[in-house]
């Protein structure tokens, strides 16, 4: 990613980086797509701008902000289904291939949700199974995945009073199998 943003004439902080890796699988290519909408935005938006924050991508957040599968996560972590359907609806009405990345985001927290869960019945507190929390990715480029971001552990804390462990696995069984279906 900093790569990228450096052949565009950037320079992106590590928080920043972070922000970016945690909203979007872990495939080049939609990180690639990313980086491009970013780097559009910045000079539209931000003429002169070299240097991106965590701020900056917060912003473009904001500004441009559509549903997706942390948003679809977040309505079924609070097990507000009606939220969760009206989410995959716009999804599906705006983003012929968006379900699927939807549901490929909302399959990565569950099984982080699951290790944190986990974390916390062995005794972890919150900020430690957050921090611990770990999943193996499908993709080749990094397979072991980890960690719930600060500001996140509030929604996996929320799920985790919504969902057992065993509601969890049953969910992630069920993601693997809806995935293969849209595929």
């Amino acid at each position: 990613i900093a790569r990228a943003f450096r052949d565009e004439g950037f320079a992106i902080g590590q928080d920043a980086i972070e922000e970016i890796l945690c909203s979007v699988e872990n495939n080049t290519q939609e990180m690639k797509n990313l980086v491009s909408s970013l780097t559009l935005y910045f000079r539209a938006a931000m003429p002169g701008k070299k240097d991106v924050t965590l701020a900056d991508i917060s912003e473009y957040a904001i500004r441009t902000r559509t549903e997706d599968g942390s948003t679809l996560f977040q309505a079924i972590a609070e097990g507000d289904l009606p939220h969760a359907l009206q989410i995959m609806k716009t999804i599906s009405e705006t983003d012929s291939g968006g379900l699927q990345r939807a549901f490929a985001a909302v399959g990565t927290r569950f099984r982080l949700l699951e290790s944190y869960i986990s974390l916390v019945q062995g005794g972890e507190s919150a900020q430690d199974a957050a921090a611990k929390a770990s999943y193996l990715s499908p993709y080749p480029e990094s397979f072991s995945q980890g960690g719930i971001r600060k500001k996140e552990i509030p929604v996996f804390s929320r799920a985790m009073s919504v969902y057992s462990l065993e509601d969890v696995r049953a969910i992630i069984r069920y993601l693997g199998r809806m995935d293969t279906a849209m595929k």
